[in-house]
């Protein structure tokens, strides 16, 4: 540049961003892989006598309970699945069976692994259902959807299972009111949703609110939102 020469296999600087970022991301995988590994060694090593009381309940007086339990696991997590797959075809995407399975498992293991996991399964469904071709406008709706049904379904079990417990003077009937309230709310609000959606005029307006709120990310984006 300028008359000065330069070497033909110089690397220039912006062609080494990309190889610093990639050594870097693969630095933190492997630090958190780490990490996860010592905080997995010192748990079971806190919790070793609990582990150990668990595994004492696999004795063959108790095996019938346990084979329910599982079966019930078993059809639980096919249930779950469906749920995720019956939510994305009512907004236009189509999934096979077992490809439903292996998302709603890849989701459920970090409910469970991860402190608030389930935004973190969703965001991987979502992500999975992407690269299968499936619109993200039909997709995060859906998860959106499938999660709704599940909070309700939860808070239907909860609610009839601290009922029982209150019928049975087991629990006093206070307990059933944060439930009552979770299961009202998020029942009204399906409906409300559900009402919405099905009144072109209400859409229209809900579209315009949309709309102007999403303007600001362009029109491209907007036009996304929107629809």
């Amino acid at each position: 540049v300028d008359g000065q020469p330069v070497a033909a296999d110089q690397p220039a600087a912006h062609d080494t961003i990309p190889r610093y970022r990639a050594l870097a991301g693969r630095a933190l995988r492997w630090s958190l892989l780490a990490l996860a590994a010592a905080m997995l060694v010192r748990f079971m090593s806190h919790g070793w006598p609990e582990i150990r009381a668990s595994l004492s309940l696999l004795t063959v007086q108790r095996m019938p309970l346990f084979a329910l339990a599982v079966v019930a696991e078993t059809l639980w997590v096919y249930a779950m699945s469906q749920v995720y797959r019956s939510a994305l075809m009512a907004f236009g995407g189509r999934v096979r069976r077992l490809t439903a399975v292996r998302i709603s498992m890849a989701a459920f293991t970090l409910s469970r692994v991860l402190p608030g996991g389930g935004a973190a399964g969703g965001a991987v469904a979502a992500r999975e259902l992407i690269a299968l071709g499936i619109p993200a406008v039909g997709t995060i709706p859906s998860m959106l959807a499938s999660w709704w049904i599940t909070m309700t379904g939860l808070a239907a079990l909860s609610v009839a299972g601290i009922a029982a417990s209150v019928f049975t003077d087991v629990l006093p009937a206070h307990h059933l009111i944060v439930p009552g309230i979770a299961l009202a709310i998020f029942v009204g609000g399906g409906v409300a949703l559900t009402l919405v959606a099905r009144s072109p005029r209400s859409s229209r307006r809900l579209a315009d609110v949309i709309a102007r709120a999403a303007a600001r990310f362009g029109p491209q984006v907007a036009a996304s939102v929107v629809e």
